[in-house]
């Protein structure tokens, strides 16, 4: 949530440490990513055989980062970083969590995982990954999108 939240909060306070903390956040988010690109639930950077993926996870970051990359200048190594990691992020959503043949899902998105400890809604659908696909590619495919809030 941070890699989403601090260029939120940029945009209320315009506080420079906000976009600095977001970047720290994302780099180590980035540097930690699975091969497949669909992080681990809650973000877990260690990969353990059969560990829950949170498709969600991702799709959160790269509204982040594309929320982030509106009060970068152009030129800014890290919107280029940020706009990348975004595709990639969604494009991994898309290739690996959207299984038409297989009906047995009640979502667009699956691999999203709610709760390990309470085993809900483990590599299901949610509709909240649902709306975080869907804003990705808004702010995606029109970088002028305004989000809701």
């Amino acid at each position: 949530w941070g890699v989403y939240g601090f260029p939120v909060a940029y945009t209320y306070n315009h506080d420079e440490g906000l976009l600095s903390l977001h970047r720290d956040v994302t780099y180590y988010m980035l540097n930690r990513l699975p091969e497949s690109y669909i992080p681990y639930y809650d973000y877990d950077f260690v990969e353990v055989c059969g560990e829950a993926k949170d498709s969600s996870a991702g799709l959160i970051s790269a509204c982040g980062m594309l929320e982030a990359c509106k009060y970068l200048p152009d030129d800014a190594p890290e919107k280029a970083v940020y706009q990348n990691a975004a595709a990639k992020l969604i494009e991994a959503v898309i290739d690996n969590c959207m299984d038409y043949e297989n009906q047995e899902f009640d979502g667009i998105i699956n691999w999203v995982t709610c709760s390990v400890p309470h085993n809900l809604c483990i590599d299901g659908c949610t509709s909240y990954g649902d709306f975080f696909f869907l804003e990705a590619l808004l702010r995606y495919t029109r970088p002028d999108w305004n989000r809701y809030w």
